[in-house]
Formats: C-alpha cells, sequence, structure tokens
C-alpha cells in the first residue's frame, strides 16, 4: 500500500544527493500546482526515480489549489537554483496553464521542461507525460459490451460529450463489430452535475427521468460514483444497474472488491512520475525517449482510434499516455483487467 499524503507548506524543498552516481549533478525539480493526492502521488513517484537513478530531486507545491502565481513562482525558483530539468504538473485552471510563461523562459534558457498531466502548448515543453483517459473509457466499453452486450442502456454521469473518456466507452462498445451510431444510440442519458456526493445523487435521479431502463451508470470518480450508488439503493435498483467508475483511487478499488462498484479503470501516478523523470534523464543524456511511448500504445486492448497513439500527427512528437488498468472481480473473456488485490498496491487515495 502506498502512504497516504498530507497537504504541502506553501513551498515544500526535499532533495536527495547521491555523489556517487554519474548524473549526481543533475537536478529535477517538481512543481505541483496542486495537493490533491494523485498530484502528490506523482511527485512521489517522481522522487523514487530520481533516487533510482541517482539525481538531485526538489519539489515545489502550493497548499491550496489552484495557486497559480506560486506555481510561476517555484518554476522560476527552480531556474534559479539551476535546474537542469523541471516537471511541471499545473493545476488546470486556465487552457493554455498560466505556468506557460514560466516554462517558456525555463526552457530557452536550457532547462528540459516535462508537462505531466497538462497539455502545456508544444513550445513550452520537451515532453508530455499523462494519464489516458480514452484507455480507461475503452476498456470500461469493452467491459460493458462484454457483460451487457447490445442489451446495454448507459447513462453517463460528469462525462462530457465528445471527451476522451466518451469516444473511448463508444469505440469499446464497438467491440463486437457494432457500428458507431448503434454504439452511441446505447448511451441512453447524459447528465453533468456537480462533484460532491450529494449532487451526483440528484443527477442520477435526473438520469433516470430521461430513461428508466438504464442499467449501467459511468461515471467520472469515486465520489460521483457513491452518490450514484446511494440514489440506486434507494429506488431499490442496487441489483440491476451496474456502476462503473472511469478514474479510481483505494476507495474505488474498495468499492469494486465488496461489489458496491462493479468495475473501475485505474491510472497509476505513481508510474506517471518515474515516466516524467526517466524522459528527463534520456533527454538530459542526449537519448531518444519515443520508444517510451510506443510502449503505451497498441496491443489488443487497445482501440485503433486511441488520439496520440496511432495518430502522430496530432499530438506533439513527444506525448506519452500511460495506459489505464481495468479492475474487476472476475476476468471478462479475453479482457486484460486485475483483481482488486492487485490495483490495491498501486491505488493512491
Amino acid at each position: 500500500m502506498r502512504i497516504q499524503f498530507a497537504s504541502l507548506f506553501l513551498v515544500t524543498l526535499t532533495a536527495t544527493f547521491l555523489p556517487f552516481s554519474a548524473y549526481a549533478e543533475k537536478v529535477v525539480c517538481f512543481v505541483s500546482g496542486s495537493s490533491q493526492p494523485f498530484q502528490l502521488a506523482m511527485q512521489q513517484g517522481a522522487s523514487e526515480k530520481s533516487a533510482e537513478l541517482g539525481i538531485q530531486f526538489r519539489s515545489y507545491g502550493p497548499s491550496n489549489t489552484p495557486d497559480n502565481q506560486a506555481e510561476i513562482k517555484a518554476v522560476e525558483q527552480c531556474v534559479m537554483e539551476g535546474a537542469d530539468a523541471i516537471l511541471v504538473a499545473p493545476s488546470m485552471t486556465s487552457s493554455p496553464p498560466l505556468v506557460t510563461s514560466a516554462a517558456l523562459q525555463a526552457r530557452s534558457g536550457g532547462s528540459v521542461v516535462i508537462a505531466m498531466e497538462s497539455d502545456l502548448p508544444s513550445a513550452a515543453a520537451d515532453a508530455i507525460i499523462a494519464s489516458s483517459p480514452y484507455a480507461a473509457g475503452f476498456k470500461l466499453g469493452r467491459w460493458a459490451d462484454a457483460k451487457l452486450g447490445t442489451d446495454v442502456r448507459a447513462g453517463f454521469l460528469n462525462i462530457n460529450e465528445g471527451s476522451h473518456q466518451w469516444l473511448g466507452f463508444v469505440h469499446g462498445l464497438q467491440s463486437d463489430g457494432d457500428d458507431a451510431d448503434n454504439a452511441t444510440n446505447r448511451i441512453t442519458s447524459n447528465a453533468f452535475v456537480g462533484w460532491t456526493q450529494e449532487q451526483a445523487f440528484d443527477g442520477t435521479l435526473e438520469l433516470f427521468r430521461a430513461d428508466r431502463e438504464i442499467n449501467l451508470i459511468f461515471t467520472a470518480t469515486d465520489t460521483v460514483a457513491a452518490g450514484a450508488q446511494e440514489a440506486l439503493a434507494e429506488m431499490g435498483l442496487t441489483d440491476d444497474v451496474l456502476i462503473a467508475v472511469a478514474d479510481t483511487s483505494c476507495t474505488g478499488v474498495e468499492s469494486v472488491q465488496n461489489g458496491t462498484f462493479h468495475a473501475a479503470a485505474q491510472h497509476d501516478p505513481f508510474r506517471l512520475g518515474r515516466l516524467g523523470v526517466q524522459a528527463a534523464f534520456n533527454l538530459l543524456s542526449g537519448n531518444s525517449i519515443s520508444q517510451q511511448g510506443k510502449d503505451e500504445c497498441g496491443g489488443e486492448d487497445q482501440a485503433p482510434t486511441d488520439p496520440c497513439c496511432n495518430d502522430p500527427d496530432s499530438c506533439m512528437p513527444n506525448y506519452f499516455r500511460s495506459n489505464a488498468n481495468l479492475i474487476a472481480n472476475e476476468p471478462i473473456g479475453t479482457i486484460p483487467s486485475i483483481l482488486p488485490d492487485e490495483a490495491r498496491a498501486m491505488c493512491w487515495q
């Protein structure tokens, strides 16, 4: 089990120095725009990988979310301290992120900049490392198709129409050879509400006002899924409707294991952090990082329309999305999945 995280102070600094490494004089700086657990887990993964490679690691992060000015000051501080590489995980309060100008200046000054879980403009980053909401949707769509076939009547809760999660789910439903229109028609209702459990409860009732025959609810987060489950219990539909979660934490893993949720997609922020440092290390060493991205794309569990995998012209050259794990209590056909016990070893809280 990974450790639980506490909030960071306005600026926190940790440093690891391994004098016997050939790269011990290299400095990697991690700038976090959020004290959310996912970002803190990325930071831990980056710290672990830096220690393995013998690189000095320093991390800066604001205590409040969002704190754009703290992010900008942290990047500037990294540059002042001569950081060779800066991993930037900004709070996404604007597009592009407000830290973009500081990242541009860092690159122009010679620092390698890696955008973490963020679409910084290509001019501001040497590479982007991010999770794949498309892969999460695709795997859950395949799972839903295997469980319910053409009988799927899905209600989407806090999943934007046309988003990568949405498109991935639709493409997953097409695993049985169904065409896009028929697959899309199996999404019978959609509601976008707030992110609290109470708001998700009301959103679930809204879904059923649109379609009383829903047999699967696809939600964005564990909290939203918990609100959906509460609403299903009040309506007496707990045994009739499946719940799938696009982005789950340790809480969701437990809920899959006890049967409250039926399937979930798990992103691994620790792996993202490690990939970010490895990408920086490769670039600082004068090596290519293209193979790192190829390893995350393709395979029988990945649809051929996955953005940024098989359509490289749609993304900057060094844009890599880490795959997602499908968590379920039992294997479904040939769909790759892991059990909750395995997922617990890499979950975040």
